[in-house]
């Protein structure tokens, strides 16, 4: 009787074991994931300027409403721990004049945005077709605005840093594909040192938040 039972409690966690391992291997998210994530979506940003040689705000700090198309990719280096990179970049409608101290436009002029981050990921919620995790990044960044005026060519770039911390929601529709949704607040300064070329702007470092 003590060996029956001995091995009915043997089968039973054997068959909890294996199904253990059945629903490991059907999570969204483990130990040697790639994710690859296109989106495309907009930012609510605070787009401001300063005068590197004077201690003093020269462009308002405007809200902005922008585009957003960021490339993410990912690692599973654990079940819950993820390593990758995210390469994105953000379009903006401005008046230079406002924020450039210059009157060589006489409209809008589009700036763009561009950024390179690593980023470290902890799912915090993972089941066979949902998949939660914050996102922490940091990286390189810069804006810039170029094209024409009239006949003249104009250029402003300014390059720095950026910090973005966020939240990632994945729905599976099947095995490899699914949806994606991200909400983020990020940071980023970005100076005209040591850049050439500049038709307008050398002195003025461009701040973004959103």
């Amino acid at each position: 009787m003590k060996t029956i039972s001995t091995q009915l409690a043997f089968l039973f966690f054997l068959s909890v074991f294996v199904s253990g391992s059945g629903m490991a291997q059907t999570k969204a998210f483990r130990k040697g994931s790639i994710l690859v994530g296109l989106s495309e979506g907009s930012t609510r940003s605070f787009y401001s300027t300063m005068n590197d040689a004077s201690p003093w705000q020269i462009g308002p700090n405007q809200s902005l409403h922008g585009q957003r198309d960021p490339l993410s990719f990912e690692y599973g280096i654990t079940d819950h721990w993820g390593i990758g990179f995210n390469s994105g970049n953000d379009l903006f409608n401005i008046n230079p004049n406002s924020f450039y101290g210059t009157d060589a436009f006489t409209g809008a002029a589009k700036a763009t945005t561009s950024e390179f981050t690593l980023d470290l990921s902890y799912h915090f919620y993972i089941a066979e077709k949902n998949d939660l995790s914050l996102t922490g990044s940091f990286g390189s960044s810069s804006v810039s605005l170029t094209g024409n005026s009239g006949e003249a060519k104009y250029q402003y770039l300014a390059n720095g840093n950026i910090v973005r911390l966020g939240i990632h929601a994945r729905h599976y529709f099947c095995k490899r594909m699914g949806v994606l949704a991200i909400l983020s607040t990020y940071s980023s300064g970005n100076s005209t040192l040591n850049v050439s070329g500049n038709t307008f702007g050398n002195i003025y470092s461009t701040s973004i938040k959103g």
